[in-house]
């Protein structure tokens, strides 16, 4: 059996037969018009954003009793899919059950918006920022098979993504088309400048600044440093602020940028880092003894290293 990253039984593979998939005709469309203009609670020290900046990045949510709340951020890779962390959903599955587990997950109460500076319509009136939001609901959603979390003894994360999909496509324009998926030969080195847009707090701003607004964060990617236990994993890319800042609690699942031949490509999506305020708390420290500031990395879980997973479940792929 022809064994990919992320698919391990046939069981598993006539699971993506339900799928809404991109035909090989929307592919191909898709290939040519994604990752151009047409005709946090995770940024710690980030920069606003306008919409039109990150027209590929959405807010998901969960509707609860008492109305809804944010979960995370992620990134329109088609007309109807999102790429994003799995530990959004996979909160409810033994973090160290080794053994298969469902492919297919029960999206809930899940809503998706875009077009958007805010993480949900409540607090962009709280800011008095009038934005057209645009929403969709969650109807499926595929994960790695090899999902596992990182409490586990052996101190591992491995297949932290997830790929939501919509009730109904989104209508590419102006302030909204997906990102592009890299070339699965594409080489990632140290040094390489990426950024991150998440809808996460920031514990540095004050009042409803530090509350989901669309921040973007700009950092370069660097040796892994205090994951040794992980090093043997090629899906993981370690990346680093030179601002000092770091992704925080909310931007879980925001899309790691480059942009490669004038094109909006996502090489990974938010995965783990030390909680911000803690940041913070040792930056000051190193500020007020005159100290380097603490320096602390951002995991990422690697698209590169899951493209066939993600050719599988949605029929994005770049190659064909």
């Amino acid at each position: 059996m022809l064994l990919l990253h992320g698919i391990v039984s046939l069981a598993s593979f006539l699971s993506f037969l339900e799928a809404r998939r991109l035909t090989e005709a929307e592919n191909h469309l898709l290939q040519r018009t994604c990752g151009v203009r047409a005709g946090n609670r995770k940024v710690l020290y980030g920069q606003e954003v306008e919409t039109t900046e990150a027209p590929w990045a959405v807010s998901i949510t969960a509707m609860m009793q008492n109305g809804l709340q944010t979960l995370g951020t992620g990134t329109l890779i088609s007309p109807r899919h999102i790429l994003t962390a799995g530990h959004l959903r996979l909160i409810n599955y033994s973090p160290c059950d080794y053994s298969p587990i469902d492919y297919t997950l029960n999206p809930e109460n899940l809503v998706v918006f875009f077009n958007t500076t805010c993480s949900t319509p409540n607090k962009c009136a709280r800011m008095g920022l009038p934005q057209e939001m645009i929403y969709r609901n969650v109807v499926q959603m595929y994960h790695p098979r090899e999902y596992i979390g990182y409490t586990c003894p052996r101190g591992k994360s491995q297949g932290d993504m997830l790929i939501m999909e919509l009730d109904r496509d989104v209508l590419p324009n102006e302030y909204l088309f997906p990102a592009c998926l890299p070339d699965p030969d594409i080489k990632l080195y140290e040094g390489l400048t990426t950024h991150l847009y998440g809808f996460g707090g920031d514990p540095s701003a004050r009042g409803e600044k530090n509350a989901q607004i669309l921040k973007r964060l700009d950092s370069q990617i660097v040796r892994c440093r205090g994951i040794e236990s992980r090093s043997d994993l090629d899906d993981i890319i370690c990346t680093e602020s030179e601002s000092a800042g770091l992704a925080c609690k909310g931007d879980s699942g925001s899309g790691v940028i480059q942009k490669i031949g004038g094109k909006v490509e996502i090489i990974g999506v938010l995965s783990a880092g030390i909680d911000c305020p803690i940041v913070m708390k040792r930056q000051q420290e190193s500020i007020r003894a005159k100290q380097n500031l603490f320096m602390a990395q951002d995991i990422i879980v690697s698209s590169i290293y899951y493209s066939d997973f993600i050719c599988q479940a949605t029929g994005v792929c770049r190659k064909w």
